[in-house]
């Protein structure tokens, strides 16, 4: 037998396999690696018109913090420019246009936006809600020192720095330190027993003050006073609230006022207020309290309750009812009682009786320099052009 023919046959025969499945495997090849190739650059263009979207999700959301105008106009029309009536082309690569609209939820607003690559039209789209924050706290102080038998009803406490306050409630959020209350056996952020009610919080939960727009506040006032003020003043309940705007000191004592004090100097508290009568206790008010060993449940505290059981409550020795900013100290001494928000620029304190009733529809009223939003939900939905 010719061993050396044979092995030539098979060396042929495998070359011979072997260029058929070359010739069949290279055109399949090249189809994947083209294929591939098209999927990559449609990647990359679908990437382009998701960043393009974002880029007009981040200018919509810029168009409706600017001011409460921009904001509250949404729940009548659209904006110019802020309907999908504008292609904008500012940013490099493609086009994209904005949506914003209202929602159910009164407190909400919508931002669509779409994008478009410019090489091939691919589209992408992103729908965010966002709420609208504004004074979320009943106190809000770089520090806060409350003494005597100080009382903070239905919102919490904020202080970008230190805070001191002896009493259980409400929440309490601070930078800095929580002085006068036992925190060494919870970890930040956590309620005291799992049961959803909560004493404190850690700095990283601590928003920053809303800024009030003093301006707005400057123009509008009812009642401007070039120095100090002593009012002496008591307001009824039912009168239209008035804009109070104080370039100097000023000083309550035995005062109603009503609707939004600013206040460029200190702020100091004296004596009783004159009024009682029944307000809305804020929906989340119980959110406030603790529910551990050593104290009572919260809907059963005598001026602590809320909602869905006690809807309206009457606080006494009522001072000023609504927004009070103070662009230098505060201080109180003896029983006043506030219903609504306080806002110090400067130090916040007291050695008296001094309440605060949190009253949350400050938050939509209140005007501020900006409007800051939370993001209630992100998604990407289908995007047509």
């Amino acid at each position: 037998m010719d061993f050396k023919k044979n092995n030539n046959g098979v060396i042929l025969i495998t070359v011979l396999l072997l260029s058929v499945i070359l010739v069949i495997l290279i055109p399949v090849l090249t189809l994947i690696i083209r294929q591939e190739g098209r999927l990559t650059v449609k990647s990359t263009r679908a990437s382009k018109a998701f960043h393009l979207a974002e880029a007009g999700a981040d200018r919509g959301l810029w168009k409706i913090k600017e001011n409460l105008d921009r904001w509250n106009s949404l729940l009548t029309g659209p904006i110019a420019g802020y309907n999908n009536d504008v292609t904008y082309t500012d940013v490099e690569g493609g086009t994209y246009k904005i949506k914003l609209s209202s929602s159910s939820n009164a407190e909400q607003r919508i931002i669509t936006s779409t994008g478009r690559d410019s090489s091939s039209n691919e589209v992408r789209c992103v729908e965010i809600v966002v709420s609208r924050t504004t004074i979320t706290s009943s106190v809000s102080a770089p520090t806060i020192s409350f003494g005597g038998s100080s009382d903070v009803q239905w919102g919490p406490v904020a202080s970008v720095g230190d805070l001191t306050m002896s009493t259980a409630y409400p929440r309490k959020m601070a930078r800095g330190q929580i002085v006068g209350f036992d925190t060494s056996s919870v970890e930040p952020n956590d309620d005291i027993d799992g049961s959803g009610y909560w004493s404190w919080k850690s700095y990283y939960a601590v928003p920053d003050p809303p800024v009030i727009d003093v301006n707005y506040y400057h123009d509008a006032a009812n009642v401007h006073e070039a120095g100090d003020y002593t009012p002496n003043v008591d307001v009824l309940p039912a009168s239209a609230d008035l804009i109070y705007y104080v370039h100097g000191n000023c000083t309550l004592q035995g005062d109603h006022l009503k609707g939004v004090l600013v206040v460029m100097g200190n702020l100091t508290m004296k004596g009783n207020g004159p009024r009682s009568y029944a307000v809305n206790i804020p929906a989340h008010a119980l959110d406030q309290y603790q529910k551990c060993a050593g104290y009572p449940d919260p809907a059963s505290m005598l001026g602590h309750p809320g909602p869905p059981t006690v809807i309206t409550y009457s606080p006494t020795k009522i001072a000023f009812n609504g927004l009070i900013y103070v662009n230098g100290n505060f201080s109180a001494t003896g029983t006043p009682t506030i219903y609504g928000c306080l806002i110090v620029n400067g130090s916040c304190g007291g050695t008296g009786n001094l309440s605060i009733f949190y009253n949350d529809d400050i938050s939509a009223t209140a005007r501020t320099s900006s409007t800051s939003m939370t993001t209630v939900s992100w998604k990407e939905k289908p995007g047509r052009w």
